[in-house]
């Protein structure tokens, strides 16, 4: 909420460095990905496909295929 998109996404990383499982982060993670100026969409959906192999039935995974058309329903195996 501070916009500082640059120190968010690097909190972010870091949280998915120390807990790769960690699904809020990955979620979190391409929000600030998409709020750079400019928006990088690429990184945001790589950070979004974690959140669909961690966690596809949940509400943020929900939200993410809402952002990503092509998302698969499940994770790829």
């Amino acid at each position: 909420n501070l916009r500082d998109y640059p120190g968010a996404t690097a909190a972010w990383v870091r949280v998915t460095d120390l807990k790769p499982t960690d699904v809020n982060a990955w979620y979190n993670l391409g929000w600030a990905y998409m709020s750079a100026d400019p928006p990088l969409p690429d990184k945001a959906d790589a950070a979004w496909a974690r959140v669909l192999q961690l966690a596809p039935d949940s509400d943020m995974a929900k939200t993410v295929r809402g952002h990503q058309p092509t998302a698969s329903p499940t994770p790829p195996r």
